[in-house]
């Protein structure tokens, strides 16, 4: 994108050049016999049949990305490490060869049929101008033969017809780069003033503490090329200082309700109030910096252990002693004394590094959300999911602790989503989801008490525990 913007202020100065030489060719041509300008004329159609071309080709790709990012996707699938294990078990390695290969095909045949639509509209142009070219050629020397030209002025305007041909053809050229680069150059803008947009609305600055707590106003969301909302007339109170927590099926809207009140989207309707304010005119970069968490697709990060730790704080990622500290809130300390550099032991295969269990990227993720001395607002969205039992539970003590110290300092608030509902009965406020809807709100004892859903998944989940 760099290049075809760099190339902008050529590709205008070429093609101001080349309609410069035209205009001088097409003068001397007049000069020879006036009706030769036809011919120059049609030789701007082999540069519309080119742009034609173009634009058919440029749809075709526009319609096939999703396809092709299928194709790639299917291919890291079949070509990395982590999905082996179970593409073997299942014993669909030939079942997914068979879809890439298939989907290649297909990907190919309308890329085919494209592309001979584009050759037909470039063969048609250039058609067209040789015909042109050919019946005046022709003609010229008929009026050589009759008098009416001299043979030198023959030679003359042929000379000049070919001329012009290519300083048309070259403009053509040069004004589908530049339209490529306008192009670009509209996305860009777009794209600046879309984010000026969102940062103008954002300018109050974003609390030292929470008083009063975050508000959910009427918030309904829904995905972009969805119909359905994720979410839909969500009304909440979150208390400052409390520890919330959500739960509910696969489904239920509680990552996208995380994801409003973390202010990666917008709600589409209703809004998000924090200490009375809303949310959209915090800066999104100020919001984020006062906020930390921990997230079920955590990021593996390829470099040293307290380097991927630090990065929850960046100005504080080479203090030793704070990552130290985030490590041991999240049960880390036997992992980092177990490796042979400790935090500057390199992890990653693919950069030469040691390799870890998914258990053991959890906790350096969870550490990594621990790193901020004083966020308003924590995150844990099921921060768990690749520990076991004990394991989950002594974690969970430990951002209990961890919860309501901040809360007394900071008003923080803590938002806690798990499937376990056995990892929620020490939060402050439970709020169950289902359907992008809030069901039920309340302490564990209060829930347990109405006899409702979260009562019911409760009684189920405790009895799978208990074998009953």
């Amino acid at each position: 994108r760099r290049r075809t913007l760099a190339a902008a202020p050529a590709q205008s100065l070429g093609l101001a050049r080349s309609w410069l030489l035209f205009i001088g060719a097409a003068v001397l041509l007049a000069l020879i016999w006036p009706p030769l300008l036809v011919v120059p004329l049609l030789a701007a159609a082999p540069g519309l049949a080119d742009r034609r071309a173009g634009q058919i080709e440029k749809r075709n790709d526009d319609e096939l990305a999703d396809s092709r990012r299928l194709l790639g996707e299917l291919f890291s699938l079949a070509a990395t490490a982590g999905p082996a294990r179970e593409l073997r078990t299942f014993g669909v390695t030939g079942a997914l060869l068979a879809e890439h290969t298939r989907l290649g095909d297909e990907i190919n045949r309308q890329a085919l049929r494209a592309a001979r639509r584009a050759a037909a509209w470039q063969a048609a142009g250039w058609l067209l101008y040789a015909v042109g070219f050919a019946g005046a050629a022709v003609v010229l020397v008929l009026r050589a033969a009759h008098g009416h030209t001299s043979p030198g002025e023959v030679v003359e305007a042929v000379s000049l017809l070919r001329r012009a041909q290519r300083q048309v053809s070259g403009a053509t050229t040069n004004a589908g780069s530049f339209a490529t680069a306008n192009t670009t150059a509209d996305r860009l803008l777009w794209l600046e003033d879309y984010v000026a947009a969102a940062q103008a609305t954002g300018d109050r600055p974003v609390p030292a503490r929470l008083d009063g707590g975050i508000r959910i106003e009427g918030v309904s969301f829904s995905y972009p090329g969805q119909a359905a909302d994720a979410v839909a007339g969500i009304d909440l109170e979150l208390p400052a200082g409390h520890t919330v927590a959500l739960v509910g099926e696969n489904g239920a809207g509680k990552t996208t309700l995380v994801k409003l009140l973390t202010g990666m989207y917008r709600p589409g309707q209703g809004r998000i109030t924090v200490d009375g304010a809303d949310l959209a005119g915090f800066g999104p970069a100020g919001w984020r910096s006062a906020t930390t968490g921990a997230f079920q697709d955590f990021v593996q990060f390829q470099m040293t252990l307290g380097d991927g730790v630090g990065a929850g704080d960046l100005p504080r990622i080479a203090d030793r002693a704070a990552v130290h500290g985030a490590v041991r809130q999240a049960g880390g300390t036997a992992l980092v004394e177990d490796l042979p550099d400790g935090l500057d032991t390199l992890l990653g295969p693919w950069i030469g590094g040691r390799s870890l269990s998914s258990g053991q990227w959890q906790r350096l993720a969870l550490a990594r959300g621990l790193m901020r001395q004083a966020p308003l607002l924590v995150v844990l969205d099921e921060p768990t999911a690749s520990l076991d039992a004990p394991s989950e539970a002594a974690l969970f003590a430990r951002y209990a602790a961890a919860a309501q110290r901040l809360g007394a300092a900071h008003g923080t608030i803590t938002v806690l989503v798990s499937h376990r509902f056995s990892s929620v009965h020490m939060a402050d406020q439970i709020i169950v989801m289902d359907g992008g809807r809030v069901a039920e709100s309340g302490t564990h004892a209060e829930l347990l008490a109405q006899g409702g859903l979260y009562a019911e998944l409760f009684t189920l989940q405790a009895q799978g525990y208990l074998g009953e």
